[in-house]
């Protein structure tokens, strides 16, 4: 039965003559002391928890056509309300899918696959879903825990179990267990908006244990999502996961993300594809002052390996290793030092393929080697290569070999915290030795003994090729990048104003972070640390590091032949666990829902009322016929025209992906269809003089009428300091264009006066073709053997 059908069966069972039952179900991100009701036809009706943060509630009445949803005292007085109405009707029992409506989509995976990614038993978590977290604690141990993050009477880390009542609720499920909490990370300690490890009594999606990730270093809030994307595409198992927005004991921490933790049914279910395969021991690496995890035979005895302060003994498993017997579990480790130590020994100056042959016993050198060349183009700067950091090495029992995974990418993509071991001079074009700037400082000698083989200096280029040009193309990680975007861009403001009024007695850092900092440092801007306000540094806008390092790994490879792409090792036929739609399913359910429940969400929007926030429904307002803009035609005639960049391979139609305001944009829909922008018809008022260019609302160049939102240049700018155009609304916009305006076949930029737009140096500006479009000099056009010009030009048509 469809949903559609269902509820119009039940609200005729309902029917009490005129009146009718009227299902409300809302979350609240409101924390302790308040409680929530509906409004309709001014009077308040107050919902029930029964699992909080979920309200619920039944109202009859003889017609509810508008409600908005209200915050109440703990007397049952309105404190705050939204600032618009909502829309009863059928489909409001299906509201969950406004936020499922947001599509992540896949990065390419262009390399052959190596393990199942996954079981039936173990799915991903679903990367489109930002689901609730509220944790009910014990407040003692909860209290210390937040005022010590480090022990005040050691300085060691506070590593206190606190038991708790988890509830997690998404737009579809609700879920309950009791399990503990505690926190984790060194760095992470340092801030404010700490982080998370969770351990639940009962499975939540086929786990038991996740890692809550706290981002508070990070104004983009997507880093590490895209570089863990990034491994996965790559054939390299990695913890993989999605948003959370976090309540403890009714303190509002904000948005986190929610990925896997490094655990044995994470083993079981990605590396194996089988939650009940028999594991093998994995160890942590860690940096113990400036030593770091080397690999070196230490004899035999397990004391030697562990008083290193570089690994620890991570999992294994129970019913194959005694967990009294320390020798048994450390015994992998040491066999493999040992190996490596025999194989170094032997072919250190042996090019043949015997050399490798004889480590690919032992070393999954292929799966090390996506490794590398992921952690290459994202510049880890806190994982395996530069310092054998926020990593593992795995024996692998079915294999019988061994595997490095890494995890934690907090320190990548251009969002950093200041290295003193890096060379920030040549890291956008060393894919090579970036990690190596001083071996007499970091030991790497481990890396060295591989590197110094040609066989696998050569596979790493093939691996690096490929994924620049394919996984790692800026219009493909644009694309990922909005998409994420897009899904938690309504809760970006509330996410940093909750920091703020965090009541925690622990005074860590914070970075004040704005929507505008999220906004512009998702493209081309860096943002600064500033004394007392911001304590991080991100040198480079995501974006920006994309394009800049993907250039560099691309020349570096550029003599690379990419045709011949064998694996180095393991090279067995792999199938992956394929879904043909990313699951939620529900282990546990509460009594108050069923498991087709629907949950709406009252989520942070850009709107904002006290501590209610939300977004209202699109108003007529958003894709309006302009009434206030500039105008320059008394009798509104506009011309309809599309206008086409014409490189010989890319001529996508100027255009925008949705009918909103937006800071800049992409010229494409589907990069791999070659389909140009849904929104890509434009109307203007002269075809002889210069005019705004009103977006249309018409869809697929098709012609149509025109919206209030206009083209204009946005305040983000390329490395030049030349504007990426922007959409903002009509009656904002301060540039006029016309085509052909300075030379033929150029759209020329004026202002609202009808001016000439020029740079410093008195050069006329004009539209410049990329995939995100912005100005340059037009005069370009003429320059045939500067780069410059075929981006330039611009076809016109007229509808």
């Amino acid at each position: 039965m469809n949903v559609k059908t269902f509820v119009i069966i039940i609200a005729s069972l309902f029917s009490l003559g005129n009146a009718k039952n009227y299902d409300f179900k809302v979350v609240s991100i409101l924390g302790e002391g308040y409680s929530l009701g509906v409004k309709y036809n001014n009077q308040v009706y107050p919902l029930k928890s029964t699992l909080f943060p979920l309200f619920t509630g039944t109202v009859n009445a003889n017609n509810i056509k508008e409600y908005k949803y209200v915050a109440l005292d703990q007397k049952g007085k309105v404190v705050e309300e939204e600032n618009f109405l909502r829309t009863y009707s059928n489909e409001t029992l299906n509201i969950n899918e406004v936020y499922n409506s947001v599509k992540v989509p896949e990065l390419p995976k262009p390399l052959k696959p190596m393990f199942k990614m996954g079981s039936e038993k173990f799915q991903p978590i679903p990367n489109n879903i930002i689901y609730n977290l509220y944790a009910k604690c014990n407040e003692k141990d909860y209290s210390f825990m937040t005022d010590e993050p480090f022990e005040e009477n050691t300085g060691s880390s506070n590593n206190l179990n606190v038991n708790c009542t988890f509830t997690i609720i998404s737009p579809k499920t609700t879920f309950q267990s009791p399990g503990t909490i505690h926190l984790i990370g060194w760095g992470s300690r340092k801030y404010k908006k700490l982080s998370w490890s969770v351990k639940l009594d009962e499975k939540f999606m086929g786990r038991k244990a996740f890692k809550l990730r706290a981002m508070p270093n990070e104004p983009t809030l997507i880093r590490e999502r895209l570089a863990t994307e990034l491994y996965h595409a790559a054939g390299v198992p990695t913890q993989q996961g999605t948003y959370a927005r976090v309540f403890i004991n009714g303190d509002t921490y904000g948005l986190y993300t929610l990925v896997d933790s490094f655990s044995k049914n994470w083993i079981q279910g990605v590396v194996h594809g089988d939650t009940k395969a028999k594991i093998g021991v994995s160890y942590k690496l860690y940096v113990n002052g400036r030593t770091c995890s080397n690999f070196k035979y230490l004899g035999e005895n397990y004391k030697s390996y562990y008083k290193t302060g570089t690994y620890q003994l991570d999992e294994f498993d129970k019913s194959v290793i005694d967990p009294t017997d320390e020798a048994a579990k450390w015994a992998p480790l040491i066999r493999f030092t040992k190996l490596y130590r025999d194989w170094n020994n032997k072919y250190a100056k042996d090019p043949s393929e015997a050399a490798i042959k004889a480590l690919a016993k032992f070393l999954n050198i292929e799966s090390l080697l996506r490794l590398m060349a992921i952690e290459t183009l994202t510049a880890a700067f806190d994982n395996f290569w530069l310092y054998s950091s926020n990593a593992a090495l795995y024996y692998n029992p079915e294999r019988d070999n061994y595997q490095f995974i890494s995890y934690d990418y907090d320190q990548s993509l251009g969002g950093w915290q200041f290295n003193e071991d890096v060379n920030y001079q040549t890291l956008i074009e060393d894919c090579i030795t970036w990690a190596h700037p001083d071996d007499t400082v970091i030991d790497h000698s481990f890396i060295n003994g591989l590197l110094s083989h040609p066989q696998i200096i050569e596979r790493y280029k093939v691996i690096l090729a490929k994924l620049s040009r394919s996984t790692f193309d800026p219009k493909t990680v644009s694309k990922y990048v909005h998409a994420l975007a897009d899904l938690i861009r309504e809760d970006v403001s509330w996410n940093f104003e909750a920091i703020d009024k965090l009541h925690i007695a622990y005074d860590g850092h914070v970075n004040h972070y704005t929507f505008e900092d999220f906004e512009s440092n998702l493209a081309y801007t860096p943002i600064h640390s500033v004394k007392d306000y911001r304590y991080d540094n991100a040198l480079y806008g995501l974006m920006e590091w994309v394009e800049k390092k993907g250039d560099g790994c691309r020349a570096y490879t550029h003599h690379t032949d990419i045709q011949h792409d064998v694996n180095i090792s393991d090279d067995y036929d792999v199938e992956v666990i394929q879904y043909s739609e990313t699951p939620e399913t529900t282990p546990t359910i509460s009594s108050t829902t069923k498991s087709d429940a629907k949950v709406t969400i009252i989520t942070t929007k850009t709107k904002v009322i006290g501590r209610i926030t939300s977004t209202p429904p699109p108003t007529s307002t958003q894709i309006s016929t302009p009434t206030s803009t500039p105008q320059n035609n008394q009798n509104n005639q506009y011309i309809s025209v599309k206008f086409k960049g014409t490189l010989p391979s890319s001529k996508y139609y100027l255009g925008v992906q949705r009918l909103a305001v937006q800071p800049n944009f992409d010229l494409y829909q589907d990069e791999e269809d070659r389909t140009s922008a849904i929104y890509r018809t434009w109307h203007v008022t002269s075809t002889t003089e210069p005019s705004f260019l009103y977006l249309s609302r018409a869809t697929y160049g098709n012609n149509g009428e025109p919206s209030n939102l206009c083209l204009d240049l946005g305040t983000y700018t390329n490395g030049d300091g030349y504007n990426y155009l922007s959409i903002v609304p009509c009656s904002k916009a301060t540039h006029k264009f016309r085509y052909g305006g300075t030379y033929g076949r150029t759209i020329a930029v004026y202002d609202k006066n009808d001016v000439p737009l020029t740079d410093g140096d008195g050069h006329n500006l004009c539209l410049y073709y990329s995939m995100t479009p912005r100005i340059s000099q037009c005069r370009y056009i003429e320059e045939k053997k500067n780069k410059n010009a075929e981006h330039m030009e611009w076809d016109i048509f007229y509808l």
